[in-house]
């Protein structure tokens, strides 16, 4: 599944307009359904993220902002924690949808969701705020990298991923395959709902 779809995100996101809609997903992925995304992905594409009643005053900021100055981000450096350092001073982006992001990119990191949590042992607010100190930021990025890793890595969380997201919500996805082609599709747009 990851293997097959993030090339094509991958390849979207090198652009400063397809890197701007990669940001917006993750931004639209925050405490949301994920079967409602596409939905969201619409209106921000036809309406812009301000009509978008789902969004909260920061998201929008964060998809305006992108989509303004998304150019200044690219080429995102090749470390992932510089990556990802950059990708949190986005408005609404933390470390976890900076991670998710960055695996959308083909970096070693994946995102770290509620779910993901949960499966790592971990409490979902372990990674939920940025620290301010420069220090506290590099020992959090680190453990956040270390944890990703020990769970696989970008492929095996993004594919573990699926495979739940399948299993909960039958009724929006017959497969794991048609959850990561939904990424796609959220990015793309212009490809056929799986």
């Amino acid at each position: 599944m990851y293997a097959e779809h993030m090339p094509l995100i991958r390849e979207y996101g090198r652009t400063p307009d397809g890197f701007a809609t990669l940001v917006a997903f993750a931004i639209a992925t925050q405490n949301q359904y994920f079967f409602h995304v596409d939905s969201i992905m619409g209106i921000i594409r036809s309406d812009g993220a301000h009509a978008c009643t789902r969004l909260n005053t920061r998201q929008k900021a964060g998809i305006l902002h992108v989509q303004v100055s998304g150019a200044k981000y690219l080429p995102l450096p090749p470390c992932t924690a510089d990556a990802l350092r950059l990708l949190i001073e986005i408005p609404s982006i933390g470390i976890v949808k900076g991670s998710f992001v960055l695996q959308m990119l083909g970096y070693p990191v994946g995102c770290l969701d509620v779910h993901n949590i949960r499966m790592a042992g971990l409490s979902a607010r372990v990674f939920s705020r940025v620290p301010a100190r420069t220090e506290a930021l590099s020992l959090r990025l680190e453990t956040y990298l270390n944890v990703c890793t020990q769970m696989g890595g970008a492929e095996v969380l993004w594919n573990t991923w699926c495979t739940l997201i399948a299993c909960k919500y039958p009724h929006w996805f017959k497969s794991a395959e048609a959850v990561s082609a939904y990424h796609v599709h959220c990015v793309m747009g212009e490809r056929e709902k799986p």
